[in-house]
């Protein structure tokens, strides 16, 4: 769905009013009794909109130039996250919470807080908030949640790489070196081929960054020490079964060991600091030079079967490496390893 996020300005009360109480009274009806929905209802008038803006940083996502939703930043508190019903399970609440998230992360906020209904409860849990308490107005039940907004991915440095956080703003970058077929052939088959014009913006917008805002992905882009305002690669890490680390690398930054660098120091971030058992990591048979990498990391294949990939069905094997593995090779190599 293309659609526009904003922050807003006067002339969209009208319109936010229109999609709150539409989302409150037919997505929050089974939740809570039609008085409470009544009360709530009188808090988002347009004339309480315009009133709620001095105070709030309040965002509009706009379709066609319609808002269909919205969510506001209060402090360090998130409040009024609505989509109009039309537009719900679109994914347009997850781009207005990295919107948030980035906005709180440029003004230096450490925690940031939710009063979630109850509808909202389980999205909110999905995007990394854990509950604090209940609270009570009447028959009106609130939770309470919270995100502390430390735990984003780190910049991490090698002897020849820096490793710096995915952004919006690397989506031109990634449109520029990945759609190669070197690149992609080997990948699942879930990547569009040929690769869109916005296929870049569209991933990392709609999906790797709201899965980074959820604790569930954590992305990296690669660039040299020689030179880092250029990027040549990229590495994620995966909280998914059986699929835990992805990579690639332009085609021209390929044979030097760079992607053995950066997963070295990647494989010590799921390892060390996020404190996973075990690493899981599926390729193509016939990608030998990821198989290469697997094979230096000490980790073995522990399965093989059928796979869906952008050069077509091909075999899959499943890599695997444990945390206890992984601790005793680093105690052999010693603290020089990162460097070789």
């Amino acid at each position: 769905m293309d659609a526009y996020i904003r922050l807003a300005t006067v002339e969209d009360a009208q319109a936010i009013s229109n999609v709150v109480i539409s989302a409150l009274r037919q997505s929050n009806t089974k939740d809570y009794p039609a008085d409470v929905i009544v009360r709530v209802e009188q808090n988002f008038s347009p004339l309480a909109i315009e009133r709620l803006m001095v105070r709030r940083r309040m965002y509009v996502a706009s379709v066609d130039q319609r808002v269909v939703a919205t969510a506001s930043l209060d402090g360090d508190v998130i409040r009024s996250v609505f989509v109009a019903p039309r537009y719900q399970r679109a994914g347009l609440g997850r781009r207005l919470m990295s919107v948030i998230c980035s906005a709180a992360l440029d003004m230096g906020l450490v925690t940031l807080h939710v009063p979630s209904s109850i509808t909202a409860e389980s999205f909110y849990t999905e995007l990394g908030f854990q509950k604090v308490r209940d609270e009570f107005d009447g028959a009106e039940r609130t939770i309470i949640m919270r995100k502390s907004m430390m735990e984003t991915t780190p910049t991490i440095q090698t002897r020849r790489l820096i490793l710096t956080p995915l952004q919006l703003a690397d989506a031109p970058a990634i449109q520029q070196l990945f759609p190669h077929w070197e690149v992609v052939r080997y990948l699942d088959s879930r990547v569009p081929w040929p690769y869109p014009e916005d296929g870049a913006l569209t991933y990392v917008r709609d999906h790797a960054l709201p899965a980074i805002a959820a604790g569930r992905e954590w992305h990296w882009m690669i660039r040299t020490c020689e030179d880092p305002a250029h990027c040549i690669g990229s590495i994620s890490l995966y909280d998914q079964p059986g699929n835990n680390r992805g990579f690639w690398l332009a085609p021209q930054w390929q044979g030097k060991g760079y992607m053995r660098e950066a997963c070295e120091v990647i494989n010590a971030y799921w390892f060390e600091t996020l404190g996973r058992p075990v690493m899981q990591v599926p390729k193509a048979v016939g990608n030998h030079a990821s198989r290469k990498v697997s094979e230096h990391e000490g980790m073995r294949m522990i399965a093989t079967r059928q796979g869906d990939f952008v050069c077509g069905p091909l075999l899959k094997e499943v890599w695997e490496m444990t945390r206890e593995a992984w601790l005793e090779k680093k105690a052999a190599l010693g603290p020089l390893s990162r460097e070789q």
